[in-house]
């Protein structure tokens, strides 16, 4: 198993699967959303990225957005003027693994966490500086 899950399954108690999808979600989020250069070092410096944001699967990409939590994260998106609507969007992703917002919080935190050992505060920074909104919901 690949070490970023193990760390994610120890300290929230989610299923591997469950762990691997999420991780994924954020990996590809910050793939498509991130500032290029960072995102590159980032996704670069962490041993088997791109197998994990192979693991995200259509399936929970396309899950997120509805019920209760979808329109409480549309109001919030309007309530801000629309902005972090990506980062709004990595949530409702989360949320559609049938992560709580406290999980959810969670599985960013350990993965930012481990890509800071990994690359370095200076490229994890400049990641979460060059998404807008991100820096709001962590």
């Amino acid at each position: 198993m690949h070490p970023l899950i193990e760390r994610v399954t120890g300290a929230l108690g989610l299923s591997p699967e469950i762990a691997e999808q999420a991780v994924g979600l954020i990996l590809k989020f910050v793939r498509e959303q991130g500032p290029d250069g960072p995102a590159a070092s980032l996704l670069g410096a962490i041993p088997g990225a791109e197998g994990l944001i192979g693991s995200a699967g259509e399936e929970a990409a396309e899950s997120g957005g509805g019920g209760l939590m979808g329109g409480l994260m549309g109001a919030v998106s309007a309530f801000t003027g629309g902005s972090g609507g990506g980062a709004l969007e990595l949530g409702q992703k989360l949320m559609g693994l049938d992560l709580n917002m406290d999980q959810a919080r969670g599985v960013a935190d350990e993965t930012l966490s481990y890509a800071r050992e990994q690359a370095g505060d200076g490229v994890v920074d400049q990641v979460i500086e060059g998404i807008p909104g991100l820096k709001h919901l962590l």
